[in-house]
């Protein structure tokens, strides 16, 4: 899911969702609609299903709350991790905003004496 403020923005994510096409299904094959498009830019099928355009709008009211508790989550990891042989995720970068979605940490193989490999395989 995408939003923007932007005009110029939705429309250029709107023609990247369809393949990179000028128009999309309903207004191509429809009877009012204009029969030719253009492929102007290279694009993606990113169209989601209808269940997962409910299900996204519902949670747009949850979206602060969310996000405020992985924050929380990821300074507790940070935390609870501060003083093993690994090296923790970056911070958000100033002026941006971080989703607190992923926490991937790297294993400090001179400190921890011990390979990633190694250790998935414990």
């Amino acid at each position: 899911m995408i939003t923007t403020r932007s005009d110029d923005l939705a429309a250029r994510i709107k023609i990247l969702a369809l393949h990179g096409l000028s128009h999309d299904a309903w207004k191509r094959f429809s009877d009012e609609g204009y029969k030719h498009y253009q492929v102007v830019e290279c694009g993606f099928k990113y169209n989601m299903m209808d269940i997962q355009a409910s299900l996204g709008i519902h949670q747009l009211k949850r979206i602060e709350l969310n996000w405020k508790r992985r924050e929380q989550i990821w300074n507790r990891y940070n935390e609870a991790f501060s003083d093993l042989p690994i090296a923790i995720p970056a911070g958000p970068e100033p002026g941006t905003r971080h989703a607190y979605h992923l926490y991937t940490v790297l294993i400090d193989r001179a400190k921890a004496g011990i390979s990633r490999d190694s250790f998935l395989m414990v």
